[in-house]
């Protein structure tokens, strides 16, 4: 079963961190087939996202659901929280370790 963590300014950075540096052409996109959900009194918006790149143990992906709060105006973004498939990461970082690991001996 794939879990999901919520995560909000800076806590993602912290959790994708041993990853990062290794992810060469990452896009992210809104999900096809999915709308946005735009609460314009709450000034919210909710959405569904992927991302892919490529790792030198192959490829990641990942589905995330963002909640975004924008600024009076509505150009920016004041806050926002992110989850994304939680189990999968986690094994993925596991991997990229191996990795490290191996080449390290």
């Amino acid at each position: 079963m794939n879990t999901a963590d919520q995560h909000g300014q800076g806590e993602l950075r912290h959790f994708l961190s041993p990853i990062t540096p290794t992810l060469m052409n990452m896009k992210l996109w809104q999900k096809e087939d999915t709308e946005a959900i735009v609460d314009v009194e709450a000034r919210k918006v909710v959405l569904q996202a992927r991302s892919r790149a490529d790792t030198p143990v192959g490829e990641y992906t990942n589905d995330y659901i963002f909640i975004l709060t924008l600024g009076e105006d509505g150009k920016i973004v004041d806050e926002y929280w992110e989850w994304l498939g939680s189990d999968y990461t986690k094994a993925f970082i596991g991997k990229m370790r191996d990795v490290v690991d191996k080449a390290k001996n």
